[in-house]
């Protein structure tokens, strides 16, 4: 999807659409999804989740999620399977709700 420019630590696109590839965590409505951003790059973080999509190394980037309209979308990459969703649910809820530091 094409998730513009960043502003301050925010990830980015790369090339002209300033694509990146981006979990839809929950739907809201036709126009709007939650959505995850992928990378492929990072060291290991409590805020990355690492995971294969079509043979590919990403890391979804659990400290990036956010509500996207959905015109941003380019086009489907594929499913991850039911276990990673599922941990990235998981780990988006402890980071949500695990006590600030």
């Amino acid at each position: 999807m094409s998730v513009g420019h960043n502003v301050g630590v925010e990830i980015d696109g790369k090339g002209p659409r300033y694509a990146r590839p981006v979990i839809v965590m929950r739907k809201f409505s036709h126009n709007a999804f939650f959505g995850v951003p992928l990378t492929t790059t990072g060291k290991e973080n409590p805020y990355l989740y690492a995971f294969s999509l079509n043979g590919v190394e990403n890391k979804a980037a659990l400290s990036q999620v956010r509500v996207f309209d959905a015109r941003r979308l380019i086009n489907k990459m594929g499913y991850l399977t039911i276990e990673d969703y599922a941990e990235v649910q998981r780990q988006l809820v402890d980071i949500v709700m695990r006590p600030p530091q």
